[in-house]
């Protein structure tokens, strides 16, 4: 018995191993919150995008690899590879769920992602602006764009037809949009007075 435990122990620690890392899209939008699952002979595991659309999953058997992909609002992506390098990237792009009236969401109301991006009025990407979603003027959902001005909004379904998107950055006036039922959002912010006058 000891014997073939050992065996086993050793099979798989001279398995050539490897890292599967990439992002995950729409358009150029990252998207945070993805399953990552990833599947091969005798393995499974998963991991998730972060607010960047970032991934990563370490220690993968090489070989023949599944990767799949689901969230929320969108197609789910399967694909199929052999993995033979030892540092291997994979982009992904998703598409909109058809069935879905509102984008990045899902027919029973939980969750809605809203992707954009916010740049000056030379169309320079504006970074660290200040994305507020607001109902009554008050503060229900915020997140804050990355160097390349794009951002990915979580909030609530049910606050999508009610809330209007807020967006701020030093040096630049404040601009309130309603929230789009579609596509994704691009906001030129124009520097304020105080800013223009100095």
């Amino acid at each position: 018995m000891h014997d073939v435990l050992f065996l086993l122990l050793l099979t798989y620690a001279s398995t050539p191993l490897a890292i599967v890392h990439g992002h995950v899209y729409l358009g150029d939008v990252p998207l945070p919150g993805v399953t990552i699952g990833l599947t091969g002979a005798g393995f499974e595991t998963s991991s998730f995008t972060d607010e960047h659309g970032a991934y990563r999953l370490n220690a993968i058997p090489k070989g023949v690899v599944t990767i799949t992909t689901q969230l929320s609002g969108f197609v789910s992506e399967r694909h199929t590879i052999c993995l033979s390098q030892d540092d291997a990237t994979f982009e992904i792009q998703l598409q909109v769920n058809s069935s879905c009236d509102v984008i990045g969401t899902k027919p029973d109301p939980i969750t809605a992602w809203l992707p954009g991006r916010v740049v000056d009025s030379r169309g320079t990407p504006i970074r660290g602006a200040m994305i507020e979603a607001v109902i009554d003027g008050h503060q229900v959902a915020r997140t804050k764009t990355d160097k390349a001005g794009k951002f990915t909004l979580r909030l609530r379904f049910d606050d999508l037809h009610v809330a209007h998107l807020r967006f701020s950055s030093r040096g630049y006036e404040t601009t309130e949009i309603p929230i789009p039922c579609d596509g994704s959002t691009l906001v030129a912010l124009f520097p304020s007075c105080d800013a223009t006058s100095k």
